[in-house]
């Protein structure tokens, strides 16, 4: 094992008796130091945290104390500072938030200094090597090209953050079906950062920039008051086992799941800009389970995670209902009024309906009459009235009651928010529910296609 301990985290497996196990294996580490003094054999995989949905901070936190943890023992089995420090490589996930991850890339190597001091007052010793990956946690199943767009800058961050090696991903890793094209694509993005922006032959891109240092100092000052929590806890090992560390990754991952889903956060392709017509292949593939190399005993996991997993389920249950029913599940739009009123509103039931995979059926309708012609004849069982608030203030509740009145079954929706007293009145009138910028996609296309027997 290269990290026992973040390596069994991902598996919700601690070891049983670490005090034992990690003595023999820094012992070994030792040994094989000592015939290849410039052999990398400790990596820190941070990763794990990232992976699982942790944020920067937690991240880095995490990564120092499990360090710390290795440091300390490897002391106290009568190793040497000197030699152990230098075994030790760090890997962290890059995702698509570019300053932050050139900042913590930055703070990361602060950081393993600033912890150095504790144990030896030789500098040199606790000099950082980072190695990244781009993030899994951001991958995506549809609009896989767009991947390719979150590799590249993802990869360019690590660059200037001071990486010394880069692990991209093909744009298609998550259907578990990489082609030699996408696997060439990805190890292109090393030679296209290096011959066109000439970044290697720069010491420190990012140094001396404002933004940049200061951000670093906020999240170096974030990631130590976490790490000092941890030691004062007992250390890595201990939090682990007893979960408190998994239970703020949780949250963070809860968190994240919901600024996706009200798309306060943009997943192109896949929460905005879905395109219907896209299909993947995806290949299931059941977890190999590797035996770990120790005796394990059961804590929390940190398992992996990706942030358009709900998405992604509800785009698959549309395309197999497409590829048994010959169509995808749909809704229809009650257009009010004149087109440049209606289409804003319009457009965006579309692409909010398209991220789930369903498909809209629509119609311009001047009158209450036309309306109710248009359900009888197109026969949807949810329907959504787009108009501008002035149409909304003037038409929706005389419409919305004949509606109700004519078909009771009909699920309607209103798009956009209204003032409290209008939304009374249409609620009583027979509305079901309004859908705004501010709406949770996730929740309100689950309950439409599990109405619509697609879930």
């Amino acid at each position: 094992a290269e990290d026992p301990i973040l390596e069994g985290a991902s598996k919700g497996k601690a070891i049983e008796n670490e005090q034992s196990y990690i003595d023999a294996w820094l012992k070994n580490i030792n040994e094989i130091g000592s015939v290849f003094p410039n052999l990398k054999t400790i990596l820190i995989k941070a990763t794990t945290v990232h992976n699982a949905g942790g944020n920067h901070v937690q991240e880095l936190a995490m990564a120092l104390a499990v360090a710390s943890e290795y440091l300390h023992k490897g002391i106290e089995s009568g190793l040497s500072v000197d030699k152990l420090a230098k075994q030790f490589a760090f890997s962290f996930s890059v995702d698509s938030s570019f300053f932050m991850n050139v900042a913590k890339l930055r703070a990361a190597r602060r950081l393993w200094s600033l912890l150095g001091q504790a144990f030896t007052e030789d500098a040199s010793i606790f000099k950082m090597y980072i190695h990244t990956e781009t993030s899994s946690f951001t991958e995506t199943l549809f609009d896989q090209y767009v991947n390719l767009l979150r590799t590249g800058n993802q990869a360019f961050a690590s660059v200037v953050g001071g990486a010394q090696s880069i692990q991209i991903a093909p744009f298609d890793h998550v259907t578990n079906k990489v082609t030699p094209f996408s696997e060439r694509i990805a190890r292109n993005i090393h030679l296209v950062l290096k011959e066109e922006t000439l970044i290697d032959q720069v010491v420190d891109p990012a140094g001396g920039s404002f933004y940049i240092e200061t951000l670093t100092d906020e999240v170096a000052d974030a990631a130590w008051k976490l790490f000092l929590e941890i030691e004062g806890k007992g250390g890595a090992i201990q939090v682990l086992q007893e979960g408190s560390f998994q239970e703020s990754v949780s949250a963070t991952l809860e968190q994240k799941k919901q600024r996706i889903a009200t798309r306060q956060d943009s997943l192109i392709g896949t929460n905005v800009y879905p395109n219907l017509e896209d299909r993947v292949e995806l290949i299931v593939q059941n977890d190999v389970e590797i035996e770990l190399p120790y005796e394990t005993k059961t804590i929390a996991p940190l398992s992996k995670a990706r942030l358009a997993e709900e998405f992604e389920v509800l785009r698959l249950a549309s395309l197999d209902y497409q590829a048994k029913k010959g169509a995808f599940p749909t809704v229809g739009l009650i257009c009010i009024g004149e087109l440049k009123n209606y289409k804003p509103r319009a457009d965006f039931m579309k692409g909010f309906l398209a991220a789930g995979g369903i498909q809209t059926v629509e119609q311009q309708c001047l009158s209450v009459e036309e309306a109710i012609a248009f359900i009888e004849q197109s026969q949807q069982k949810h329907y959504v009235l787009c108009g501008s608030d002035a149409d909304y203030s003037e038409y929706a509740v005389n419409w919305t009651e004949k509606i109700s009145a004519s078909y009771s079954d009909t699920n309607l929706l209103m798009a956009g928010k209204q003032a409290a007293e209008l939304e009374q009145q249409l609620k009583d009138a027979g509305m079901n529910d309004f859908v705004s910028a501010k709406s949770n996609v996730v929740t309100v296309l689950t309950a439409i296609l599990k109405d619509l027997g697609v879930l």
